[in-house]
């Protein structure tokens, strides 16, 4: 059975299949849309760094969101608000 940490490596292994397949859509789109063609060179690197600095980021929101459901820093916790509403709410249900 898989643990916790193999999903983290699959979903990583996702973003990283996924950055490949859209930087190799659209480098060469942006490349070949370029007008002036001194500069599609240096459109294409751009496309490049900024299509991995984008999903280096998406990563790292992802992971952090991931981790957090792994492993909570606090337990969820019933307080007092919580359990006047949800009595209050049953009586009226009840009526």
């Amino acid at each position: 059975m898989a643990t916790k940490e193999d999903f983290l490596w699959t979903g990583s292994v996702y973003f990283m299949i996924l950055y490949v397949a859209s930087t190799a859509v659209l480098a060469p789109y942006v490349k070949k849309v370029t007008k002036d063609q001194s500069q599609a060179m240096d459109n294409f690197r751009l496309t490049i760094g900024l299509n991995l600095m984008a999903f280096i980021c998406m990563w790292s929101m992802w992971i952090m969101a991931y981790m957090h459901q792994m492993y909570q820093l606090q337990k969820p916790a019933v307080t007092d608000w919580v359990k006047f509403h949800s009595e209050a709410s049953a009586d009226v249900v009840a009526e």
